[in-house]
């Protein structure tokens, strides 16, 4: 009797030849999410720029097919990865990201986005238990919003949209569903708040500040005293800024 035997080493342990294949989450499984690819779409005629400005911010091995459905493989060790991991993964919550090159938007009652935003949270339904998310980018304004604020390559506040319309259909899961943002009862705030633990989108005004100086307190020998302090703030936009 004759066995087979493959001598020819995975990709995946080519990849990590550090670690054992039968290492699961690279040995951290309570930090660290190991999924394949499910339910995240990304549309428009803008969709290829969206796709490569999350690749560009992700460690992980991102894919998308015809259709617009993304998958992502690899170990996800930061923050960022593990939310594209759930997200993608998550057969409860649908992600849908229309990317536009147009710099506005139209929602579905008629309402019009200012085209300074370079995003917008679309809210999400619920039916059956299941949730689909809406998101509206422009990817080459949030490009310049990067660009604004020092970083050389696009796909941070990419990254802060798909973490808001991810985060907002986690709410929906509990609450119902929600109207975009904009409208009362719309759970944008909560869902863009919670996104810019992921990646920061600050909204602001139209304000610009390269420096300024500002006072806090702090305590010398037992005496509080004002300190001052040095703060970089760019807002550019009346959309996104990030201080630095």
């Amino acid at each position: 009797m004759r066995s087979l035997r493959n001598i020819e080493l995975s990709k995946q342990k080519l990849d990590n030849p550090s670690l054992s294949p039968f290492a699961y989450c690279g040995n951290n499984p309570v930090m660290l999410v190991d999924p394949d690819g499910r339910e995240i779409w990304i549309t428009g005629d803008a969709a290829g720029e969206t796709f490569s400005q999350l690749q560009n911010k992700s460690n992980l091995k991102l894919s998308i097919n015809s259709e617009g459905k993304v998958e992502a493989k690899g170990i996800a060790w930061t923050k960022a990865d593990r939310m594209i991991k759930r997200a993608s993964k998550d057969q409860n919550v649908k992600v849908n990201i229309e990317a536009k090159k147009e710099n506005s938007f139209t929602w579905q009652d008629g309402a019009t986005l200012p085209t300074e935003s370079g995003g917008g949270y679309g809210g999400n339904e619920v039916e059956n238990g299941k949730v689909n998310a809406f998101q509206k980018v422009v990817p080459s304004m949030l490009s310049e919003f990067d660009n604004s604020v020092g970083d050389n390559v696009a796909g941070t506040t990419m990254l802060h949209e798909l973490a808001e319309s991810y985060y907002g259909g986690k709410i929906a899961q509990n609450e119902g569903s929600s109207p975009r943002q904009g409208i009362v009862g719309s759970t944008y705030d909560r869902a863009h708040n919670k996104a810019n633990n992921v990646a920061l989108g600050n909204r602001g005004q139209r304000i610009r500040r390269d420096e300024c100086v500002d006072f806090n307190l702090k305590k010398v020998g037992g005496i509080i005293i004002p300190h001052q302090i040095s703060i970089q703030t760019r807002h550019t936009f009346d959309g996104y800024y990030r201080t630095r």
